[in-house]
């Protein structure tokens, strides 16, 4: 029986999710009413409140499985060239880069940045503390910079400019 309750959960915070995003392609997430959320979703408020205390925590539970898969991912990245890194950072962030432009339509962007800051550092916990949130507010603007100008570079192409500023940088 459990087990099912679980399985249900996660099916309903996936089309609370989805959802959420749908009706963000049309209006702010203060506008958006979570009875109207419930109906789109095809969950009642019911299981919405049970699952979730708001529409924030929806995004939150959202962005932290962003999160995830970007942990999964890098702990699949020890001992690879930085290139190779950035290319699969950018890779992830372009497939959420969806996410990102309804975030930002609400000005909600900054919570996924703090979350991006917070795995950066926590996959990087060997590197001093001030390394990482350098790097890791570098290469959160570069990627609202690349999102912004329509993602026309490719992975490698950016991960090629990120090296070569570094580079550049170094060698002066």
């Amino acid at each position: 029986m459990r087990w099912f309750v679980l399985k249900t959960d996660v099916l309903s915070k996936e089309y609370l999710q989805q959802a959420l995003l749908l009706l963000m392609e049309n209006k702010p997430i203060e506008k958006i009413k979570v009875s109207e959320l419930c109906q789109k979703a095809g969950v009642s408020r019911m299981t919405f409140y049970r699952l979730y205390g708001d529409k924030m925590e929806v995004i939150k539970d959202m962005i932290s499985g962003i999160g995830m898969d970007f942990t999964q991912q890098n702990n699949q990245l020890i001992d690879i060239d930085f290139k190779k890194y950035l290319m699969i950072l950018f890779g992830i962030l372009k497939k959420y880069s969806k996410v990102t432009t309804l975030l930002m339509k609400s000005d909600l962007q900054y919570l996924l940045q703090n979350y991006f800051t917070y795995v950066f550092i926590l996959n990087n916990d060997k590197s001093p503390i001030y390394n990482n949130y350098y790097f890791s507010g570098a290469l959160w603007n570069v990627y609202m910079c690349w999102l912004k100008n329509g993602m026309e570079e490719s992975e490698e192409q950016l991960a090629d400019i990120i090296c070569h500023i570094i580079n550049d940088t170094v060698a002066k």
